[in-house]
């Protein structure tokens, strides 16, 4: 590279070889800076003239400021508190039912009365008058426990919307004739599942509860 540069115009060695190293730093730079960022691809247009570009300046600074710790993209949590015990934290899946996380959000907080699930297994659900949302990332089976999940309603099928906490085995159907009733799975308790559990257990033996619904500090 420097034997080029030379021969382009560059009449001075030094110079040639100083250049050399500033752009190995660099690119080594943003090799290591690229690895910080989950790893994924490093655009080549986060360079302009020698300068970083807004998002990727940013991470730089979380990466290189000795009093500061690089954790990545936050995720937004929403705290639900039972009303004869329990409190859990969900982690809202953002990425995969944007709207439904949107729209909760913006209503939040609210509180709904919660039962046993009829004919969906170990779920608890409520109907909220209020609230509906669009059909996204929907499942019928496959969801595990822990798992929160929206059912849009369906006029034609006199389906209300419906919002299950699930605490076991839960395959969402309803009465209909193929029994297939898809909901929008929108978060996911991680911790506390054998309490959860215990609380679904709970329900059953002694009837709804209110459940509130709040956005995590």
């Amino acid at each position: 590279m420097s034997h080029r540069r030379l021969q382009l115009g560059r009449t001075n060695p030094e110079e040639a070889v100083d250049s050399d190293v500033r752009v190995r730093t660099r690119t080594s730079a943003a090799a290591d800076l690229n690895k910080v960022h989950l790893n994924r691809p490093l655009s080549s247009t986060c360079y302009a003239g020698g300068l970083l570009s807004s998002q990727f300046s940013r991470i730089r600074q979380s990466y290189l400021s000795p009093n500061s710790t690089f954790t990545g993209y936050e995720m937004a949590s929403l705290k639900l508190e039972f009303e004869k015990g329990g409190t859990f934290i969900a982690r809202l899946l953002e990425d995969e039912a944007p709207k439904t996380c949107d729209t909760l959000k913006s209503r939040m907080p609210f509180e709904y009365l919660f039962q046993q699930s009829i004919v969906s297994g170990q779920a608890m659900v409520a109907i909220p008058p209020d609230l509906t949302v669009e059909k996204e990332n929907q499942r019928v089976a496959g969801i595990p426990p822990g798992a929160l999940s929206f059912l849009v309603a369906e006029e034609h099928t006199h389906v209300p919307d419906e919002i299950y906490i699930a605490y076991g085995v839960f395959i969402s159907r309803g009465l209909f004739i193929d029994a297939k009733q898809p909901v929008n799975v929108f978060a996911q308790i991680d911790d506390g599942l054998e309490e959860l559990r215990e609380i679904g257990a709970r329900i059953i033996r002694h009837g709804a509860e209110m459940v509130r619904f709040t956005l995590a500090d």
